[in-house]
């Protein structure tokens, strides 16, 4: 009896390492979730100060997410906001050219 227990647990062990590995091999093809960003990262990332942050989200020019009264932001979207500045200002700065004699 003593050795069927022993031959119970070994086999148990076996499973469970074979689910730990399958578990571990799931969590390495699944993307880690993104640590959504708070203002102050936001801040630093842009260079602006957290009241300039919170203005924009205001005023809806910065995107954001609104988790109740929190405010909080995907990087992935505030690097394509930026990208957006970045072409708008160059597509500006070409139209002006274009209108000098």
């Amino acid at each position: 009896m003593g050795n069927r227990l022993v031959a119970e647990s070994g086999e148990d062990r076996d499973r469970g390492g074979s689910a730990l590995s399958a578990l571990a091999d799931a969590r390495d093809r699944e993307p880690a979730p993104e640590r959504l960003l708070e203002a102050e990262d936001v801040a630093g990332i842009l260079g602006m100060t957290t009241d300039w942050v919170y203005r924009e989200v205001r005023a809806k020019r910065l995107p954001h997410i609104r988790l109740g009264r929190y405010v909080r932001f995907r990087r992935e979207s505030i690097n394509a906001w930026l990208e957006a500045c970045e072409r708008g200002a160059t597509v500006s700065a070409e139209r002006t050219a274009a209108r000098r004699p």
